[in-house]
Parts: structure tokens; C-alpha cells; sequence
């Protein structure tokens, strides 16, 4: 086995050498010929561009002609140089060229193309005292000869260089895959030997650990049902031992089952339907005892001889969780019901509280507003018509007006506030700035009358409901206007931003007497006030109906003051609407 594992790890070995071989040869042949072609037919074609333009120069004698010639010679110069010595442009780097054969040609095109060069000019400057003028063109033309010789020659050259080292790269390919193929067969044959004893070794310690297993596992003769074979976890949950339990049938453990039941249950095993089957069924141990299990159950052959193949698992535990589970179950659907049955009822109480409501706003809004109407419309007949009354009278007679005004404002309030809490909304795109014109339009009198300046920035167009619009900068503003400083010209700006979350913050500022910020919570909340009604009139009710109209659409309203600095009411709401009423 080491010697096989030694030769194994040679040609292992050799394989990865021809494998790098083989991939350094065509790196090579990339590298190497492509840039040597390249240069030679740039020389050549160069060359001849630099001859034919010349005789093009002789002819018209122009001389940016000259210059295109030496352009061109100088062009095949640039790739005879860059070959020996190395060199880069834009069609790539150019490596110098190692083989001394070829660089020894390409410093024989070099010095032509001097010589070719020096010919040239002396043609142009007129020189005759080393050759005539069709001496000269002869000599240029047979040196011109000679470089396109030189260049042909490195053609062929590099060509053979080529062809040799394809077929030495194809040779190498062919051993290579002839490598491969003896290594896969080796390997196959070892690859199968190792998992035949791997098989042999897993199928030793399977057997051990099924022999040992808790799981009760057997295996039955399939025609006569009689057991042949149980692991230790079988004969512990049976109670039997071996030689008890080769003279039983799994049916006789299993009362109530009989073999009819048995064979409709194999029969798709048997048929090859299925490869196996599960079910639940009852082991009776040999005291008597029954233990609730899952059998899974299959069909195989042992010495071309069919049997059954069982796994019994014992389920009591989970028998017992699944029952106490449903009862559980059992108890939450009943509670599930009372709960309901509670919560039907509470939903008929709260039905029955806002019929109730809606009556008291019916009361508030006629029976309840008559009699203070006629109360008032009758004073206000006596203050007008009675010239008999005392001042003391009048006195008393004006108090009762004003405090019947008052009932008739905390109604209207109190009415508006009850309707807020029921009515659904209607939602729609609203625009801000129509609501605050709108608004500032019907306080136009108040506004004169406190000489104050509104201002109000670009505001956003939201989903909302536009009467609780309307109302909620109604109140607004009116505040700003009522909690004035008598001695100072009075400002109002209204402004908005963007926020996170999709939402607008709109912001109410005023210069007004302001307030202190212990009072915040208390006065959103309905009746209260932190004025004498002498000194400042209303209900106290405006800032909580505020407060509803803006939890009704899923905002927040908080306030920043001090006293005698201002107060800036601040209202977060979203541009979408969640969900309506």
C-alpha cells in the first residue's frame, strides 16, 4: 500500500508539471509572437509608405511629403528599436527580445533603415559627390529591397518558431490528456476500493449503533410475519428476549391489528408504490403494559430474501403533551368566547353611550339653548325698554346677560367638543393655506380690533378632514389673538417644515403674555383656565378640542412659552392618513 501510494503521488507530481508546463507554453506563445508579427509588418509597411512617399516628394517637390517620410522611417525605426531594446506606445508594451537570431536581424533592418535614411537626404540636399542621382535612387531602392528581405526573413523565421512550438504545445496536450485519462482510471479503481472498505467500515459501526439504539428496531420474515431480528431498544420496550420473540409476529404485539389490517397497510411497499410507510399503533409489552408508538415501516431483502424492516418510536410523552395541548387549547377557545361575548357587550354599552351623547348634543344645541336665548333676548328688552329701573337694577340685569352669553358660549364649546369625539372624519387633500386665508378672513374684525400682523410661510396640502381643519387654526389663531400684551403692536407667524416619518410640523408663534410651561398639561385639557373671565373671555375649551382634532389624526401638539415672552404652539401631522374612521 505505500509503494502504490508513492507511484500515486509521482504521477500526481508529473501531472501538475505538465499542467504548468502546458500553461507557461501558451502564456509564452502569447506573449512572445504576437508583438514580434506586430512590429515586423508595421517595419515593412512603414518602409514602403516612406518609399512611396518619397518618389511622391521627387515628383511635386512638396515638403510636407518630406516630413511624412520621415514620420514613416522614423515609425519602422521606433519597432526595430523597441524589439531590441524594449519599449511601449498605445498599441501595448513591447518586451526585448531574448532569441540572439532574430535580434541579430532586427539590428540588420536597423542599420538599413539608417542607411536608408542618410540616402534620402542626401537626394534632397542635392549631394552628388559620392553618387549620381539615379545612382542614388538605385542604391535606396536596392536597400529598401533588402530591409523588406530582412523583414520577410523575420517573418518566416518567427513563423517557424511558431509552428514549432504549436507542435510541441499539442504534443504536450496530447500526453497530458493521455495522463488524465490513466490517472482517472487509477483513481476510479482506487476511489472504488476506498469506499467498498469505507461501506464495509460504516456498514460495522451502523450495526452497532442500530443494535444499540433506544429506538426499538426489528426486522420480520415478510410472508410469515414471524420476527427474525431486534435491537436491544426493541427488546427493552418489548419486555421479550430473542428467543422468545423469533416464535412471535409483530401482530401478536399489536392487539386489535389484525393481518387483513396488516396487509392493506404493506400493500403499496410491496407494489414498490411507496419505499416506506408511517403509522401509529400500540406495542403490549409482556406485563401487559401498552406503549403508544410510531412505526416506520419498509420493505428490503436480506439473502434475496424479502422482509420487513420496522423502527418503532416510543410517542407516549408526545401522546401526553398533544392532549394536554388540546386542552389548553379547549380552555383558551372557551375563554376566547367569554372574551368575545365581554367585548360584543362592551361594543353595545359604548353604542348605547354615543346614542346617549349624540341626544345630549341634540338637548344642547335646542332645548337647552332656547331658554338662555329668550333669557337674553328678554334682558336685553328690559335694559332697552324699562326707563324705571334702578342703576342697581340695570346692574343685576346686565350680570344675568352676560352670564346667560357665557352658558350659550360654554354649550356651543362643550357641543362642538362632543361632536368632535363621534362624527367620522371626512378626509381629502386639504391645503393649508386656503384653511389659514379662509380663517384669517372670518377673524378679520378681531384681527383689526387687536391691530395684530398674521403672517404665514408656504404651508403643505395634507390628508385631513377639512371642517377639523378649519376649526383647529380657528382656535388656534383666536388664542394667539385673545392673550395679547395691551402695550405691544401684537405678531402672529405661522410657519411649517418637513419632519421624519412623513409628517409636517406647523407651527402657531405669537409675542403674547405667554405662559408658564408647569401649566402645559393642564391647560389641553377641557374648562380650564389660567385667566379670570374678567380678564380674558371663553370657555376654556378651545385648546382641548384642539387636542382631539389632532389625536384623531394621528398627530401631537405640544407648546413652548414663558411669561411676557410668547408662546409657540407646535402641531406634528401626517401627510397620509393611516386609516379613516
Amino acid at each position: 500500500m505505500p509503494i502504490k501510494k508513492k507511484y500515486l503521488a509521482i504521477a500526481n507530481r508529473t501531472l501538475i508539471g505538465l499542467i504548468g508546463f502546458s500553461f507557461y507554453s501558451g502564456l509564452r506563445m502569447n506573449a512572445l509572437y504576437p508583438p514580434i508579427i506586430d512590429a515586423v509588418m508595421v517595419i515593412k509597411q512603414e518602409s514602403t509608405l516612406a518609399r512611396l512617399k518619397f518618389k511622391d516628394f521627387l515628383r511635386d517637390n512638396r515638403h510636407e511629403k518630406l516630413e511624412t517620410v520621415w514620420h514613416h522611417l522614423d515609425e519602422a525605426d521606433w519597432y526595430a528599436n523597441a524589439m531590441l531594446r524594449g519599449g511601449e506606445n498605445d498599441k501595448g508594451e513591447f518586451l526585448a527580445l531574448e532569441s540572439f537570431g532574430l535580434r541579430l536581424i532586427f539590428f540588420d533592418v536597423q542599420q538599413k533603415l539608417d542607411e536608408l535614411r542618410n540616402l534620402l537626404r542626401q537626394r534632397v540636399d542635392g549631394l552628388k559627390s559620392i553618387l549620381p542621382e539615379t545612382e542614388t535612387d538605385r542604391r535606396y531602392d536596392i536597400i529598401f529591397s533588402e530591409i523588406m528581405k530582412k523583414a520577410t526573413r523575420l517573418e518566416f523565421r518567427v513563423q517557424t518558431m511558431m509552428a514549432i512550438d504549436l507542435n510541441r504545445f499539442r504534443i504536450i496536450q496530447i500526453v497530458l490528456l493521455g495522463a488524465c485519462l490513466i490517472l482517472s482510471l487509477v483513481l476510479g479503481v482506487l476511489l472504488r476500493r476506498l469506499s467498498h472498505l469505507r461501506a464495509e467500515e460504516l456498514g460495522l459501526e451502523l450495526g452497532h449503533i442500530l443494535d444499540n439504539s433506544s429506538n426499538g428496531i426489528y426486522t420480520f420474515d415478510a410472508n410469515t410475519l414471524l420476527f427474525i431480528r431486534a435491537n436491544v431498544g426493541a427488546k427493552q420496550n418489548f419486555g421479550y428476549t430473542m428467543k422468545e420473540l423469533v416464535k412471535l409476529s409483530p401482530l401478536d404485539l399489536m392487539p386489535g391489528f389484525s393481518r387483513e389490517d396488516f396487509e392493506k397497510l404493506s400493500e403499496p411497499l410491496r407494489l414498490r408504490d411507496k419505499s416506506e410507510v408511517v403509522f401509529e399503533s400500540e406495542h403490549k409489552r409482556k406485563d401487559g403494559s401498552l406503549c403508544a408508538v410510531e412505526i416506520r415501516l419498509q420493505l428490503s431483502l436480506m439473502e434475496r430474501k424479502p422482509v420487513f424492516v420496522a423502527m418503532a418510536q416510543d410517542i407516549s410523552e408526545q401522546k401526553r403533551a398533544k392532549e394536554a395541548l388540546q386542552k389548553s387549547l379547549d380552555l383558551l377557545e372557551s375563554k376566547v368566547r367569554l372574551r368575545t361575548a365581554a367585548l360584543a357587550e362592551a361594543n353595545e354599552d359604548l353604542r348605547r353611550g354615543n346614542e346617549a351623547l349624540k341626544s345630549f348634543t341634540s338637548v344642547a344645541s335646542h332645548d337647552l339653548q332656547s331658554p338662555l336665548r329668550t333669557m337674553v333676548s328678554f334682558g336685553e328688552r328690559l335694559m332697552e325698554g324699562e326707563q324705571n329701573l334702578s342703576p342697581k337694577g340695570k346692574d343685576y340685569l346686565s350680570r344675568m346677560m352676560n352670564a346667560g352669553r357665557r352658558m350659550q358660549e360654554l354649550l356651543s364649546d362643550l357641543l362642538e367638543f362632543s361632536i368632535m369625539s363621534t362624527t367620522p372624519k371626512k378626509l381629502g387633500a386639504i391645503d393649508l393655506n386656503k384653511v389659514v386665508k379662509d380663517v384669517l378672513s372670518d377673524l378679520e374684525d378681531e384681527i383689526t380690533q387687536a391691530k395684530a400682523d398674521v403672517r404665514a410661510t408656504e404651508l403643505p396640502t395634507i390628508e385631513a378632514d377639512l371642517t377639523q381643519m378649519r376649526q383647529l387654526f380657528q382656535n388656534l389663531i383666536s388664542n394667539a389673538l385673545k392673550f395679547r400684551k395691551p402695550d405691544t403692536p401684537h405678531c402672529i407667524n405661522i410657519s411649517s417644515r418637513q419632519v421624519e416619518g412623513g409628517c409636517r410640523e406647523i407651527s402657531v408663534q405669537d409675542n403674547g403674555i405667554g405662559f408658564d410651561m408647569k401649566y402645559l398639561d393642564k391647560i389641553m385639557k377641557p374648562f380650564t383656565r389660567l385667566h379670570g373671565k374678567n380678564e380674558y373671555e371663553g370657555s376654556g375649551i378651545g385648546l382641548a378640542t384642539c387636542q382631539k382634532i389632532i389625536e384623531r389624526h394621528g398627530g401631537t401638539i405640544t407648546a413652548k412659552s414663558q411669561p411676557g415672552e410668547g408662546s409657540v404652539f407646535t402641531v406634528t401631522l401626517p401627510e397620509k392618513q393611516a386609516s379613516t374612521d
